[in-house]
Parts: structure tokens; sequence; C-alpha cells
């Protein structure tokens, strides 16, 4: 399903309809990831929505569009969180974690596994956890989570390397 930048930026309903289907749970894990708080990410995923379908018709095309949608969520989160000024919280996640068909204990213990890596994930200062998720998570490269992120390249390396390296220390040995 391809967005049709015109159609939305003219104010089309139906395409911004596919629009939402598409962008909602990136824009929900980007946000979650920097908030902490399911409850928080769900309303702020709405109001980047909200944000998004008043100032499409801003968006020049200058960068991927994928990437225009991320730093509006980042900021909005990172907003947010000044506004708050709250800790984190390591509500539970929501993630969907397929089966192994290995067996229903091998099943829950991958889950446990998975659970305790993103418990951790979320324990990492922000920077790290949103350029690891926005890395490994969502797959745009260096480049991308700089424009997103509003950082050099060599930034962005950096707090991948180093959030992966206190993941590390933080998981420590899992099987």
């Amino acid at each position: 399903m391809k967005i049709d930048i015109n159609k939305l930026k003219e104010g089309s309903t139906d395409e911004f309809e596919k629009f939402y289907n598409i962008y909602v749970n990136r824009i929900y894990t980007i946000i979650y990831r920097v908030v902490g708080n399911e409850a928080d990410a769900e309303d702020l995923t709405l109001e980047v929505m909200m944000k998004i379908y008043n100032k499409i018709r801003t968006f020049k095309g200058e960068a991927k569009l994928l990437s225009w949608v991320y730093r509006i969520a980042y900021n909005h989160g990172i907003s947010h969180l000044r506004s708050q000024k709250k800790t984190e919280s390591l509500d539970s996640l929501n993630y969907t974690i397929k089966s192994n068909r290995e067996g229903q204990l091998k099943h829950l213990e991958e889950k446990e596994k998975r659970a305790f890596v993103r418990r951790k994930l979320m324990e990492l200062p922000e920077k790290y956890r949103v350029a690891i998720t926005l890395y490994h998570f969502n797959d745009l490269s260096y480049n991308e989570i700089a424009d997103v992120m509003g950082e050099k390249i060599g930034t962005v390396k950096t707090y991948i390397h180093r959030g992966r390296k206190k993941l590390k220390s933080l998981v420590g040995e899992l099987e």
C-alpha cells in the first residue's frame, strides 16, 4: 500500500486513512520508547496523528515521509517528557511474540527473555533507546536516524554502539 503524498496534502480522508493504518504502530513504538508508558504513548500517538494531519501540507519532500513522521513523533515525545518531568516507567510491553513451535515451555522461556531484554532496553538513556529502536526495530539507516533525532551521523553511531554495550551489560548472559 503506497501513500499518494499529493492526495494526502490535499486533505484526502481516504489517503489519510491509508497513512494512519501504515504509520500508527510505528509512531506508537517511537513514542513509547521515548516516554516509557503505554497510556501516554497511546494518547501521544493520537496527538501526533492529528499534528501530522494538520501539518502535512508543510511537508516539502526534502526528506522521506517516514523520516519526517518519525521526527515529529520523536519531538512530540521529548516535549511531553520535558513538560511532565516524569521518570521513565517500566510498564509491561505489548509486543506480539511469535511462537517458535518447539513446545509451550520453550515459547514461554523465549517470551520471558524477550520481555526481559525489552525491560532492560527501557532502562537505557532515552537517546540510546530511541537510536537502537529506530535502527533495529524500524530498520532506519544511520542518516535517517540522524534526521529524526537531529544529531550527526557519528553521534547516532555512538548512541547505538554505547546503547548496545550498556544493554549487554544490563542483560548479562542469556543462555
